[in-house]
């Protein structure tokens, strides 16, 4: 008995191997097609449908939670962006009286690259409409709320002293809301709920962010803005917003606060019909707090922080916009919560392009 059952134990060994071998060699055929869905998605989305009426329904793409961004619309709210996720968007124009028959959609794709880390993010978002106060003017109404949703997926490699996830994903959304107050003065307020997260991670997944501020609008030429934005970073979990924005002329922006410092001017390069502009400046803070799955099986909180100083260029228009940034990201660090290491990065290249419908 003892020989014959030293073969089948032998064979009992092969074909745990050999289930093994197949259940990895799955798994990594499952990441890879995951891979090629993402970009084929960013790709599909890129693809615009025609129409006649403009679209006022957009959510602003970008892996910053806090950015001042002006479009040629009557009553502007600024946009106030966190890790990646839409807050504010300019919702504050009239709705159209015809259905708009143009995806409200965003999409972007951005990479980070450097010695030790590398990112590549995808990401879209929709944001629509779902209550409007009529205003007694044409100025637009004196309450829009928006609902938003949003999907992205980063994709991390590098050789870190920490442990670093392969992938790291984003789904969620959110209201917001602008109220007018008077003339002079509007509350924007907002919040968001997102998965942020591996994957694999049970614990720590729900992120939570939001942001309650005033803009004053002095005159046509500043706009001031007051308030607080609740991030959802772990080491940044609220930050204060001071800023102003001052518009000497039909062709210069100057945006002033914090995190952000932006100078914006108006070129001519696609003909004199093309309201596009070219600005530079620090773009806010990149980077955001994950849930992960360390190797040995317990769950901890990674937050990756990362500062982009860029020169960008972008068309606005009610029909689409689009825009192209490149530059470098300074004070890139990692850091998990719960074990408490911490690693400091060098600085990156900076590359980022995106569509709004």
């Amino acid at each position: 008995m003892s020989e014959l059952s030293q073969p089948q134990a032998f064979d009992s060994e092969i074909n745990t191997s050999n289930t093994l071998l197949k259940t990895s060699e799955i798994t990594r055929l499952t990441c890879r097609v995951k891979n090629v869905m993402m970009v084929l998605i960013a790709i599909a989305i890129c693809v615009p449908v025609s129409a006649d009426e403009p679209s006022v329904l957009e959510t602003p793409p970008g892996n910053r939670f806090l950015s001042f961004e002006s479009d040629e619309q009557d009553f502007s709210a600024k946009s106030v962006l966190y890790q990646g996720d839409s807050l504010i968007t300019d919702p504050t124009i009239p709705v159209p009286e015809q259905k708009p028959r143009i995806l409200p959609i965003s999409t972007n794709l951005s990479f980070v690259g450097g010695d030790r880390l590398s990112i590549t993010q995808t990401q879209i978002g929709m944001s629509i409409p779902i209550y409007a106060q009529p205003g007694v003017d044409s100025s637009g109404p004196d309450l829009m709320v928006m609902a938003s949703v949003d999907f992205g997926a980063s994709f991390l490699e590098g050789d870190t002293q920490l442990y670093l996830p392969g992938e790291l994903y984003t789904a969620g959304g959110g209201l917001k809301a602008v109220k007018r107050i008077n003339d002079d003065w509007k509350f924007i307020g907002g919040f968001n709920i997102n998965y942020k997260g591996d994957g694999e991670a049970t614990s720590d997944v729900i992120n939570l962010s939001g942001v309650g501020m005033l803009q004053w609008e002095k005159s046509e030429q500043h706009q001031w803005m007051f308030g607080v934005v609740a991030t959802g970073i772990d080491d940044l979990p609220v930050l204060p917003v001071v800023g102003v924005t001052w518009k000497p002329n039909e062709d210069w922006e100057v945006s002033l606060g914090m995190p952000q410092t932006r100078v914006a001017r108006r070129v001519h390069w696609f003909g004199s019909h093309q309201d596009t502009w070219l600005y530079t400046g620090f773009l806010g803070a990149g980077g955001g707090s994950y849930a992960v799955r360390r190797p040995d099986g317990m769950d901890d909180l990674l937050t990756i922080n990362e500062y982009p100083l860029a020169l960008g260029i972008e068309r606005r228009s009610f029909r689409a916009k689009w825009f192209l940034e490149a530059g470098v990201v300074v004070g890139r660090q990692l850091e998990y919560e719960h074990s408490g290491e911490k690693e400091r990065l060098g600085e990156g290249a900076y590359l980022r392009a995106g569509l709004k419908y």
